[in-house]
């Protein structure tokens, strides 16, 4: 049927040829799992057009954008020229907008305690277990521990006496640990002083083995520039000692 003999009768909720405002049949037979693949596909095709210069993207879907011409302290006042050259992000704001990436924006904000390190551990990951952090030292956080600090734990306590984290406090699959800052800074000291200087003492070693032969069959070696410093040892920061 037709109105006034022209234009096809629009059905309103039912997809129709040329009506933009309506939804076509595509879209109302995609699953929620197709309209997902769909955008994520249309992040990869955007990101393979991305300039490989960018250093960050500045993503306004998910209201996390920082205000480029407040960072620089002046007025919303660009021409278009000024404008290409102002999304350039500076030193300076590349640490602001690393540091608005990683903090716990996702995350719940455990509370404080003094003396203590708190975190999220997950309880999927293939190594870093909360078995694990039990291990070196670490402790979970009970629900009553937190709720007594003043924070809103009821939303992330797991009060199902069948869970095997009956009693703790978890977001997702993550759990909140946490463990003294004594232990805390070992472990730092460890994986961020000890390890990378053991690492290096190895390469130089390794590095000096080889020259060593090359010598003794009669050739003469020397190190890059620079390469001296790996077996230079760095005295750790303060409080790691």
């Amino acid at each position: 049927m037709s109105d006034n003999g022209n234009r096809p009768k629009i059905t309103p909720g039912v997809p129709n040829i040329g009506d933009l405002s309506q939804p076509t049949a595509n879209e109302t037979t995609m699953s929620e799992a197709d309209r997902q693949r769909e955008a994520m596909r249309g992040i990869v095709q955007q990101d393979l057009r991305r300039d490989r210069d960018e250093k960050f993207r500045y993503d306004q879907s998910d209201g996390r954008e920082e205000d480029l011409d407040m960072a620089r302290g002046g007025e919303r006042a660009y021409s278009q020229d000024q404008w290409s050259r102002a999304m350039i992000p500076t030193d300076p704001e590349r640490r602001r907008l690393i540091q608005a990436r990683f903090r716990d924006s996702v995350l719940p904000n455990l509370p404080t305690r003094e003396g203590w390190k708190r975190c999220w551990v997950s309880t999927t990951h293939n190594y870093d277990t909360p078995q694990f952090r039990v291990g070196i030292g670490y402790h979970f956080c009970t629900y009553e521990q937190l709720q007594q600090e003043g924070w809103a734990a009821d939303q992330y306590a797991v009060k199902d006496s069948r869970n095997i984290y009956a009693g703790c406090v978890m977001w997702r699959e993550m759990i909140a640990m946490e463990t003294d800052e004594r232990n805390w800074y070992t472990i730092m000291r460890e994986l961020h002083h000890d390890q990378p200087y053991e690492l290096a003492r190895g390469i130089y070693d390794t590095l000096d083995a080889a020259g060593e032969r090359v010598r003794d069959a009669g050739g003469r070696t020397s190190f890059a520039p620079g390469m001296e410093q790996l077996k230079t040892y760095t005295r750790p920061p303060r409080q790691f000692t």
